[in-house]
């Protein structure tokens, strides 16, 4: 699913369940959109 910023899509998430436990794999789209800039966001 992609992840947006305002107007843009800044990362993409994968989500899948393995042995019964959610796993999120997020890749970002470039170095500017870092996880650092977005990590408050993300955990919200």
């Amino acid at each position: 699913m992609p992840l947006l910023w305002q107007e843009n899509v800044i990362a993409w998430a994968n989500a899948k369940v393995i042995d019964e436990r959610l796993q999120i794999e997020i890749g970002y789209v470039s170095e500017a959109a870092s996880p650092l800039k977005f990590r408050p966001a993300l955990e919200t």
